[in-house]
């Protein structure tokens, strides 16, 4: 059974002859559609030759030659035979940009700049040309010397050439005891982890969170007392949730003195823009956020100041 590359290559047409060539071209600078198609088809050979040419980029090789048939379109509107160019050359242009654009923006899942891009496929390049003259891997000095990068940039841009793989990548197959011996158990590399990644994840979400609540507090121009009574209320001391009755035994102060108390300290924390960044922790971020501006501007129309006093 044939794969779709090869079914694809058996449907490339023949390159045309150059005056059939220049007639298709003519007519496509009038915009004609099946002209331009007509080229299109008949060039498809040259996108594929260039897209072989990066077959190691990462890429699956038909997402290249997709990203080229993009480019062979584009140099063909844009041809323009005054030039006194080649459309072969033009169009080889054209179809590289578009590969190698696809291969900056796809290739990685972490994005580096275009330079530092550029740096790596000159080391891939220098450390394969080494190794083919040298027959042994080149030393760091001697790629530095090679691409006149310093040894700290290499080492560097060798971080950046290390892949990326899935977690749901099956690295053993692992016999089942309990069945025929012939079945085998998938193990994927998740499963090599002890840890529970999620509650890893919670925890460490948890902890920027109340990192977070406390440089609220810290800044909103709460008293002692006021600080106190906001982290009781709502559980920011060993988790543990109090309610205005306990507040009010353990300070010795009136049930109905706390709850204004409580309500004193909000209102400061409210015109504090710090608490904006809470909201990301709301079911609701966008509302959250436009309660805060909507209570603040009401704040600010009676005509006080946004300054908190102590």
């Amino acid at each position: 059974m044939m794969d779709s590359l090869t079914l694809y290559l058996k449907k490339i047409k023949p390159v045309l002859s150059q005056d059939e060539l220049d007639t298709l071209i003519e007519k496509s600078m009038e915009n004609d559609r099946e002209a331009i198609n007509k080229i299109v088809e008949h060039n498809l050979g040259l996108v594929v030759s260039i897209a072989k040419k990066c077959n190691n980029s990462g890429i699956p090789i038909l997402d290249l030659i997709q990203e080229g048939n993009l480019g062979l379109y584009d140099a063909i509107v844009r041809f323009d035979k005054k030039r006194n160019i080649k459309f072969s050359t033009y169009a080889a242009f054209w179809i590289k940009k578009y590969i190698y654009d696809a291969i900056y923006d796809q290739s990685r899942n972490v994005k580096i700049s275009r330079r530092k891009e550029l740096q790596v496929r000159k080391v891939k390049r220098a450390e394969y040309e080494l190794m083919q003259k040298l027959q042994r891997k080149p030393r760091l000095e001697e790629i530095s010397e090679y691409t006149d990068l310093s040894i700290y940039v290499i080492k560097e841009l060798k971080t950046y050439m290390i892949d990326t793989i899935s977690l749901d990548e099956v690295v053993k197959n692992v016999k089942n005891s309990f069945d025929d011996e012939k079945s085998k158990e998938e193990l994927k590399l998740i499963n090599c982890f002890p840890c529970d990644f999620s509650s890893s994840f919670e925890k460490i979400e948890e902890k920027e969170r109340n990192k977070l609540i406390y440089e609220v507090l810290n800044c909103s121009s709460l008293n002692k007392r006021e600080k106190e009574i906001i982290a009781l209320r709502y559980g920011f001391i060993d988790d543990k949730v109090l309610t205005l009755q306990e507040i009010a035994d353990y300070y010795h102060l009136s049930r109905e003195r706390v709850r204004q108390l409580e309500e004193g300290a909000l209102k400061k924390i409210r015109r504090n823009d710090m608490v904006d960044d809470l909201a990301i922790y709301t079911d609701d971020c966008d509302r959250a956020v436009n309660k805060l501006k909507e209570y603040r501007k009401r704040y600010n129309t009676k005509g006080r100041c946004f300054l908190s006093t102590k």
